[in-house]
Formats: structure tokens, sequence, C-alpha cells
């Protein structure tokens, strides 16, 4: 939340948003989403995966929702990400860089798979590893051996960091 809030142009933020909370891969994907394809008074979105020459249904998560809201809505045919489409994944990396550096945040491992890792771990928890195949785009035996992490919480709870006295 600290690095969207960071990230002083809409179109940006959308994009990490995108790759964030809805499990985006970062080219490809945004690169391929126009507006006819996310459908607002639904809040659903078709994706097009160039890696497997495939389309897939995904919402737009309530934590999306007012990045696309922060857009005007364009033609059918255009981007909804014109500006990114135009430049290149290491244009977009180094806006990202400068921002984490701008804002004291440590530049992560894997900056952008990451967010879809993180994207795809939440799914699988809160909604089931059915949803996180179909809305993230990959089988359950790919999402397991390389997207779904065990979260820190859970390892808290685990061993009784996790409560104030030592158990439920």
């Amino acid at each position: 939340n600290k690095v969207l809030a960071g990230l002083r142009d809409p179109e940006d933020r959308l994009v990490f948003a995108l790759a964030r909370y809805g499990g985006l891969r970062v080219g490809s994907e945004i690169r391929t989403l126009y507006w006819r394809d996310v459908e607002l008074d639904t809040w659903l979105m078709r994706l097009r995966a160039t890696k497997t020459d495939s389309m897939r249904v995904c919402p737009v998560f309530v934590e999306l929702q007012p990045y696309f809201l922060a857009l005007a809505p364009g033609s059918p045919d255009e981007p909804v990400c014109p500006r990114f489409c135009r430049g290149t994944d290491v244009a977009f990396r180094n806006r990202l860089i400068k921002t984490l550096d701008r804002l004291d945040v440590a530049i992560w491992p894997d900056l952008m798979l990451n967010c879809r890792r993180s994207r795809a771990t939440e799914i699988v928890e809160r909604w089931g590893a059915r949803a996180e195949s179909d809305w993230i785009g990959h089988g359950a035996d790919i999402s397991h051996r390389h997207y779904q992490m065990t979260l820190q919480e859970k390892i808290d709870e685990a061993t009784g960091r996790g409560c104030k006295d030592g158990a439920d």
C-alpha cells in the first residue's frame, strides 16, 4: 500500500496494482488488456495469456477497483494502460525502483513476479486452489511448485508467536 500510494502516476498505480492485487503477468497480460475486456458493471475482466494462447475471466478484486476508477475508461479498442504499452518493462521497473528509493522501501527479489506470487498465495488461502488456477492462469502443480508461499503469519500462528499469551 505504501508503494501504491507513492506512485505518482495513476496508470503506474494501476499497473502495479494489477500485478499485486490482480496477479497479472507484468508485460504480456497488462499489454493485452483493453477497455473492452474490463466490465466495470460486473467487475470482471478477460485476460489473454500470450504464453499459453488462452483466455480467462478474473474478478476485478475489490483492492483493484479504485485504481480502475481513477482512470477515465477509453474506447473499447484502447489499451487500459497505453503509456505502459508504449514503453518497456524496464522503463516501468526503473520508475518503480525510483519510487521505492524515494519511499525508502527495500527492493525485494523478483520484484514483479513476487507480487504475482503474493496474490496467488492469498487467493488459495481465501478462495481455494481451483479459484487460484482459474484466476491466475496456471495449473495447481505449477502453482504449488512456483507460486504458493507459506505466509509468515501462518508460521507465527504455528509457533505460538501469533498469539499474545501463546495459546488460542
